[in-house]
């Protein structure tokens, strides 16, 4: 992760609190249409969720909340998509009301397969994971120029289109059940390995 990027709260809460009120002020100013409140809401209340339960665990602990706290803001990023008109290449009538803001969800944006990528980069999970597509001949991990680890299996999975329309939407399912798919479709399109591994994953991530 770039350096640059990092940023961290100065108190607990701090995001939750600072969302909030930037959402009141839309509210106040009429600045914000029903559907839009709706969505930001979701987001707000996987916030409000995150925050409450680190200050019942006694607050924030990265190796233990980080992976729980990502999944809540990406499933609460699915849920506002439902309410926002995210058509794309979609003409308008001339009549039809444009939206006071517009939002922008990346077609091949997956959180599930970045959070699995995020995952590669420690060492422990490096050597403790075990998946069918690692009997593989031409399996192997590998470094980028950035020096991230990634696997050349998974990536294969994603970076196809024939591939890729066969796995889930990251937003119709959960992060296990999307790696579990995965591993299913890999398994089915290397029949060979299907054979001598069961069908259902045998990593954790």
């Amino acid at each position: 992760m770039d350096p640059s990027m990092i940023w961290k709260e100065s108190h607990l809460g701090e995001v939750t609190h600072g969302f909030q009120e930037k959402i009141q002020l839309l509210v106040d100013y009429e600045a914000v249409d029903p559907n839009e409140l709706l969505a930001l809401r979701c987001i707000l209340e996987a916030l409000e969720g995150i925050t409450s339960k680190v200050q019942t665990l006694g607050g924030f602990d990265e190796e233990r909340d980080r992976k729980e706290c990502w999944l809540r803001l990406c499933e609460a990023v699915g849920r506002a998509a439902l309410h926002l008109d995210l058509r794309r290449g979609g003409t308008r009538s001339l009549l039809t009301d444009y939206p006071l803001h517009s939002f922008i969800l990346e077609g091949q944006w997956n959180p599930w397969s970045l959070w699995f990528n995020y995952e590669l980069q420690k060492p422990k999970f490096r050597t403790e994971m075990s998946f069918s597509w690692m009997q593989h001949d031409w399996w192997k991990l590998e470094q980028d120029e950035k020096g991230m680890w990634y696997g050349s299996q998974w990536n294969s999975l994603h970076q196809y289109e024939l591939s890729s329309r066969n796995l889930p939407r990251w937003q119709r399912v959960s992060f296990d059940k999307y790696v579990a798919v995965v591993e299913k479709r890999w398994l089915k399109l290397n029949t060979y390995y299907s054979t001598s591994t069961s069908q259902e994953p045998s990593g954790k991530v």
